[in-house]
């Protein structure tokens, strides 16, 4: 078998692969051997069909099944013999050849780069460090105060803070828009879940009020309003103020606090922000390990990963905003652009890759004590916390799922023993702020 290997754009390589026709003509005559012992033929008795009337009757489609199967075996013998690691699906397509010629065929591939990964040496990563504080317990206590919110009717004037229920039209070029219409919805102002402008004219109506708003679209937003200009005719039907609950043991029962009341609840509140702030403070120094990783590794990445990652990416977002509707997911897809995702799926896919460098440098393997701790971790924020426990080690997607997430942690903790870390202090405050900031 010959094989010739032609470096195209970037990481695409065409591979010319030539099988002799003795290989092809061999494995042809064993099949038809083969069939020559069970095929039954008018005619002739079991096992006594003559060769060359199984060759009349089924040679084509013999050598039709025969070069498939070579197609298939000498193509992977090929990829290994020029040491080639291939992504995606490969675009095989045959050459014209007669009975008794050498198979050939070109195999269009996108291969894996091959790089040596560039670490952290001299590079200088802040860790955060913080512990959580009285206030900070104070602030989780009022969060779920907030959780259990009843909301009051006043005859004043909208403000922030204060939900208003109204009917709204959006006209666009002196036309309803698809979407842009609704009866009694509430919207909180200042939850930013309209787009900008909605809220803030919201504010100083009263019950019974109309308004008319001018806005315009945000650019980055679906494709038909993208950036357009719209007008939004208002009517209020009401106006509500936020009534918290009591800071008293009815209160923590809500939360499944039967014993201890307030005390108990607040107990519970610095366990779950101990390990928020444990989390929160291993994405901060994670963020830091692969921006430098990126910026001292610039490696090529196959558009094959890329454009799965998009796909990937599309999905998720879909499914979040679908509510478990298939045709819903579906409208949120063909109204997503591809280019929207594409910057953060490199990212994405060059992480990958040099992580999974790193891990085959370092021979890094899934600590399975590390699995364990971090599924019981994750375990103690339920009431059967040895149920959830089994529950992960009997789904063999979700045991795989926390075996990333250990193993990418094993990855960090070994490159940043490379790297200069300086510990600085910080609020949680402070910390879960800037953590906000940077997703943003």
């Amino acid at each position: 078998m010959q094989v010739s290997v032609e470096v195209k754009e970037g990481l695409k390589r065409q591979v010319k692969v030539t099988v002799p026709a003795e290989q092809v003509e061999s494995a042809i005559s064993k099949r038809l051997a083969e069939m020559t012992g069970k095929v039954k033929i008018k005619g002739f008795r079991a096992g006594k069909v003559p060769k060359a009337e199984v060759e009349r009757r089924y040679g084509a489609s013999v050598r039709q099944e025969v070069v498939g199967q070579l197609l298939q075996t000498t193509f992977y013998d090929a990829l290994e013999k020029e040491h080639l690691h291939v992504v995606g699906t490969p675009k095989i397509t045959p050459l014209p050849s007669d009975a008794g010629q050498p198979l050939e065929y070109i195999a269009d591939v996108e291969i894996l780069p091959e790089f040596e990964p560039v670490e952290l040496e001299g590079v200088d990563i802040t860790k955060p460090v913080s512990s959580i504080a009285d206030i900070d317990v104070d602030n989780g206590v009022e969060n779920l105060r907030k959780q259990h919110m009843a909301w009051e009717v006043v005859e004043r004037a909208s403000q922030e803070g204060d939900q208003v229920t109204v009917d709204y039209k959006g006209i666009m070029d002196g036309v309803a828009f698809e979407g842009g219409t609704a009866n009694d919805t509430p919207i909180i102002i200042g939850s930013n879940r309209m787009i900008p402008g909605f809220e803030d004219g919201l504010k100083n109506l009263k019950a019974g009020d109309t308004s008319s708003l001018d806005l315009t679209f945000p650019e980055q937003y679906q494709e038909h309003l993208a950036g357009k200009a719209v007008t939004f005719e208002i009517t209020v039907k009401k106006v509500e103020v936020p009534v918290l609950p009591e800071l008293n043991d009815a209160l923590a029962e809500k939360f499944g606090i039967k014993d201890g009341g307030i005390e108990a609840l607040r107990a519970e509140v610095l366990k779950n922000l101990d390990r928020s702030l444990d989390e929160v403070i291993k994405a901060q120094v994670r963020r830091q390990v692969i921006e430098n990783l990126l910026e001292r590794n610039d490696i090529d990445t196959p558009s094959t990963l890329v454009d799965n990652e998009i796909t990937r990416m599309q999905k998720e977002v879909a499914h979040k905003y679908s509510r478990g509707s298939k045709e819903e997911a579906e409208k949120i897809l063909s109204q997503m652009p591809k280019e929207n995702f594409e910057k953060q799926a490199l990212m994405n896919v060059k992480t990958g890759l040099i992580f999974g460098e790193l891990i085959k440098r370092k021979k890094l393997k899934v600590d399975d004590e590390l699995v364990k701790a971090h599924i019981q971790s994750m375990s103690v924020v339920y009431q059967n916390p040895e149920q959830v426990v089994q529950w992960y080690y009997s789904n063999k997607e979700q045991l795989a799922e926390v075996e990333r997430i250990v193993l990418e942690q094993q990855v960090l903790d070994a490159v940043l023993e490379t790297a200069n870390v300086t510990e600085k202090q910080m609020s949680y405050s402070e910390l879960t702020a800037e953590a906000s900031k940077q997703q943003q």
